[in-house]
């Protein structure tokens, strides 16, 4: 029985842990949370109909916009973000489009 399933069977149960027991827990732990957030956005990628690119990522498709930049095309409706957690995503589509119109604007 891993360190995770122990702590979802016995929530209350105190115990002395291996810190490579402790780092294989936080190993597992993160996978987790990964596979649920790809899966998320999967989701919400076939809910839109089109590919979910990750900020970072579309800061750097659109030639580095500072984060401040894509704040100010949310809250003009120039560009909607998909929220997945605390994360915004942007279609691919909405990103081809500014690059397209050659609009991009840091005003």
């Amino acid at each position: 029985m891993s360190i995770i399933e122990m702590a979802e069977a016995y929530p209350q149960m105190a115990v002395t842990i291996k810190a490579s027991d402790l780092v294989a827990a936080n190993e597992e732990l993160a996978r987790r949370v990964r596979q649920d957030v790809e899966a998320e956005v999967a989701a919400r990628a076939d809910e839109v109909g089109d590919t979910l690119i990750p900020e970072r990522e579309a800061i750097r498709m659109l030639g580095s916009p500072d984060p401040s930049t894509l704040y100010r095309w949310r809250q003009r409706n120039y560009l909607t973000a998909v929220k997945i957690g605390v994360r915004n995503y942007y279609t691919a589509s909405s990103i081809r489009q500014i690059i397209k119109n050659h609009t991009v604007s840091t005003n």
